[in-house]
């Protein structure tokens, strides 16, 4: 039997193979984990801005149900919005610009975030309500039968 003696280049050569591959390994798992953690980031900012744009949807509803005009009266233009979503402060502004023409509302939220004070602002025009209309009744005429 024929005994070889290993090459010391060889082994030397194997030696580095597995270094080089260790290193192109951990720099595709570090750029891997950075590329996930910014994921991470991008969604909660993503439902940061869904949440504001719920309550800035809420707000202007609240203004257009009251109407604009009454709603300088009655309501409330700034403060914090209610639990669950009570790290939102909102203020709101109603411009009156001329008697014939829409009133100018700007709602605004911010809030609190690692990275400093988000914002998030919508401003549209309302109509006036014409006349002295009442709110109509919504209850219905009749009964509802659910099983």
């Amino acid at each position: 039997m024929v005994r070889r003696q290993a090459n010391p280049i060889r082994r030397g050569l194997a030696l580095m193979d597995v270094l080089v591959a260790g290193m192109v390994l951990s720099g595709a798992l570090v750029a891997v984990l950075g590329i996930a953690s910014r994921s991470l980031n991008a969604q909660a900012r993503g439902q940061q801005i869904e949440e504001a744009a719920m309550v800035l949807d809420s707000l202007l509803s609240d203004v257009l149900a009251l109407g604009p005009a009454e709603y300088l009266k009655a309501g409330e233009m700034s403060g914090t919005v209610e639990p669950p979503l009570d790290r939102f402060t909102f203020r709101i502004s109603i411009d009156d610009t001329a008697p014939n023409e829409p009133f100018r509302v700007t709602a605004r939220v911010w809030w609190q975030t690692g990275a400093g004070e988000q914002t998030a602002e919508v401003q549209t025009l309302m109509a006036r309500r014409l006349g002295e209309e009442p709110d109509p009744e919504r209850e219905p005429t009749q009964p509802v039968e659910r099983p």
